[in-house]
This record gives structure tokens, sequence and C-alpha cells, in this order.
């Protein structure tokens, strides 16, 4: 795949590859109660971002076909990150959210990289190092879950050893501390008997 800058060119690509896949941000499959939403991506929409401050869009591209889309506002929140159906599973997301992660770490700005997933991508943005700050949200006809990359985290791999994985996950604050503990036999109570 190649990236590269999103021009004006690419806008009614970009809005037709991101309305492909409105299905899964939508309540409805059809799109019901999520009319306002759906216009902001059409290209007209889509176009009032590309050129403009404070966006940054990018597209990847596989055989001249763009095949995914990223864009981040402000270099601290990814606004949008959509990959075709026809190459989604190809690693084509993570190479997007590389360049968006980029694009914030050369910033050096002091905020975090935030986004509003869509409940489908919610695997993948826990497996880059992004974890919830509130509960799924449903409106104007949309569902997402608010939540932000903690720099250094990944999900666990299944070669890591479960105290590895404990200790990533109280790190990244997918699990308390104290549950942490409670897992690992730190801070079990003491049995009545035994006092």
């Amino acid at each position: 795949m190649h990236i590269r800058k999103a021009t004006k060119d690419d806008v009614p690509a970009i809005s037709a590859l991101i309305l492909s896949l409105a299905h899964h941000f939508t309540l409805q499959p059809n799109g019901a109660g999520a009319q306002e939403f759906l216009l902001s991506l059409q290209p007209s929409g889509i176009g009032r971002y590309v050129d403009a401050d404070p966006f940054d869009y990018c597209i990847g591209t596989v055989d001249a076909q763009i095949a995914g889309v990223v864009a981040v506002r402000a270099k601290t929140h990814l606004f949008h990150l959509f990959v075709a159906e026809p190459f989604q599973r190809r690693g084509l997301a993570k190479a997007l959210w590389l360049r968006a992660k980029s694009l914030h770490e050369q910033a050096s700005v002091p905020d975090a990289m935030t986004v509003n997933a869509t409940p489908f991508a919610l695997p993948f943005y826990e497996h880059v190092g992004f974890r919830a700050t509130g509960p799924r949200v449903e409106t104007r006809g949309i569902a997402f879950v608010p939540m932000v990359w903690v720099q250094g985290c990944a999900a666990a791999t299944p070669v890591q050893s479960a105290a590895d994985y404990l200790e990533n996950a109280m790190t990244c604050g997918f699990i308390p501390a104290a549950t942490v503990g409670t897992l690992m036999g730190l801070n079990a109570p003491v049995p009545a008997s035994t006092l």
C-alpha cells in the first residue's frame, strides 16, 4: 500500500469508501436517524475538511485504488480511519494508524490522541493501544466509544505470560490495579479461620 496526502480530487472516492462502511457505525443498518451525520460524509462535507486546517487527510492506495483513509484533527484526534472491506485484515488500518500517530508525535503536542471508535473497530483500537474513556454513546443515529491512545500500550500477544498480560492491561488502564493484584494473589483477603 502507498500512503499519500489526500487532495480535492480524492474527495468523491473518500466519501464513497466511508459511506460504504456506514452500517458499522449507524444504529440502524439503513442509516435511519443518522441522516445529518451521513450528510457530513457526502463529497461536499468531506471536501470542506480535506484542505482545511486543522485537518490532515491521507489515503492509502493499492494498485492505484483508494483502499483506506485516515484523517487527524489538530494532530490530537483521529477523525477518520476507514479501510474498504476488500482490503481489510491486511494491515492497512495499522499502516494508516501509524501515519496518524507519526503526525501526532511530530507535532509534539501535549494532548493525548483521541478517537470516537465504532463498536466494530474496538478490537483494532485496543490492539494498537487505545483505551475507552467512557461508555458506548448512542446519539443522532450513530454509536461510538470515546477512547484515548496511551503511548506504549498494545494488546497482549498469545506468547505473553499471564503476569505480563496483566501488567500491560493495568498500565494501559484496561484493568484496575486492585483487580490485577487480586488476580495475581498479591492482595488476596486473609481467610477468617486464620485470624
